[in-house]
């Protein structure tokens, strides 16, 4: 069956230990802010993971008493959305870098998830990314 997930920190920098039998990882989704921040502009909210309101992760939307606040979006589902010329590429730091060339911005986060979630909050603001083309 499907659960949700325990209470995570909101912030994806930070490890989580208990998803993989006590190892350690870093979750693999954009924070709940950021997530907050998407949904308010509009991008669709489709995904494989989603927040729910007590900040802790659920797989399936519809499952009684766990009430969805956002998409938690993967590296990939938000890629796909991105301009063909965007990279995302890990630093010698364990920070990542998502970059459009042609453009004078990029962002660098501790996750590869959050990184592409900024630049694509971004060129949404910017209108280089429109969130009725978006698809899902």
């Amino acid at each position: 069956t499907l659960q949700s997930m325990p209470p995570l920190s909101q912030t994806p920098s930070q490890s989580y230990d208990g998803i993989l039998g006590g190892n350690t990882m870093t979750p693999p989704v954009t924070s709940l802010e950021l997530s907050k921040r998407l949904k308010a502009l509009g991008v669709p909210q489709k995904s494989l993971i989603y927040w729910n309101v007590d900040g802790g992760y659920v797989y399936d939307p519809l499952i009684p008493n766990h009430h969805v606040e956002c998409s938690a979006y993967l590296t990939d589902e938000i890629m796909r959305w991105l301009p063909d010329k965007t990279v995302l590429k890990k630093l010698e730091d364990s920070q990542y870098l998502c970059d459009q060339y042609g453009r004078l911005f990029n962002f660098i986060e501790n996750s590869p998830a959050e990184s592409c979630g900024g630049m694509l909050k971004e060129l949404i603001k910017r209108g280089i990314v429109k969130v009725e083309d978006m698809k899902v």
